[in-house]
């Protein structure tokens, strides 16, 4: 688990190696709608996967309260990345870009690393979130680790 901060922008991030192929990871991950079923920070979400598509989430940040969300897919790479983004508050005060990458390390293992770009002014006043957000992070993937190799075809 990572946090990273310079002046106005924040970086969260947690990584893992699950013992799956990135395109098997790739199918868990772009299921948005079975997210409930396994993903600890998601109690709703509904969209489609393509570039430019928005999607609605509703999250529960481990001691946090349910937030709801409308998230624009800015970046879909199958296989080895996913970003969508948001504006959190009006326009330049906090914008948040999620992120997906997965990087396959041999043809049975990949490293996913999951995380939250965040800027704006209201950063110094939503430091609690951001350590909720990290921690869900982390939690997120030991649940999609534990999606994927308890899934996958053998």
């Amino acid at each position: 688990m990572g946090l990273t901060k310079w002046g106005e922008s924040l970086e969260l991030r947690a990584e893992v190696e699950i013992a799956a192929a990135a395109d098997w990871i790739w199918r868990v991950l772009t299921e948005i709608e079975r997210y409930p079923e396994w993903n600890p920070m998601v109690v709703e979400a509904h969209g489609k996967l393509r570039l430019g598509a928005k999607i609605r989430v509703v999250q529960s940040y481990p001691g946090g309260r349910e937030t709801r969300m409308r998230r624009k897919v800015v970046c879909l790479k199958p296989g080895r990345e996913l970003r969508w983004a948001a504006s959190l508050a009006p326009i330049g005060l906090l914008t948040a870009e999620q992120f997906f990458l997965l990087h396959e390390t041999d043809s049975a293992t990949t490293r996913v690393t999951v995380g939250e770009n965040l800027r704006g002014l209201l950063l110094r006043q939503d430091t609690a979130r951001s350590l909720q957000a990290a921690r869900g992070f982390a939690l997120f993937n030991q649940a999609l680790k534990a999606r994927a190799e308890g899934t996958q075809r053998r």
